[in-house]
């Protein structure tokens, strides 16, 4: 994720039924922008956004493998 902006806006209470929305209100080539609500029966409990990046998995994998390999090299194995 790149980003996430929350609201609180109410309680919910242990084993309470909430239900949570979420719809994709922007795109911009590979950034995504959501729109997200949170819900009891009674009224809004949160609400907020979320920015995402569609991510292109070989060139993650690669950022990955990078990743373990300098962790490797730093504990001497």
């Amino acid at each position: 994720g790149l980003r996430i902006d929350v609201e609180h806006l109410a309680p919910a209470l242990p084993g309470q039924e909430v239900t949570v929305s979420v719809e994709l209100i922007e795109t911009q080539g590979r950034k995504l922008r959501f729109k997200t609500s949170v819900r009891d029966q009674f009224e809004e409990l949160g609400r907020g956004f979320h920015d995402r990046f569609v991510v292109e998995v070989a060139k993650s994998r690669a950022r990955q493998d990078k990743k373990r390999q300098q962790i490797a090299a730093a504990k001497g194995g």
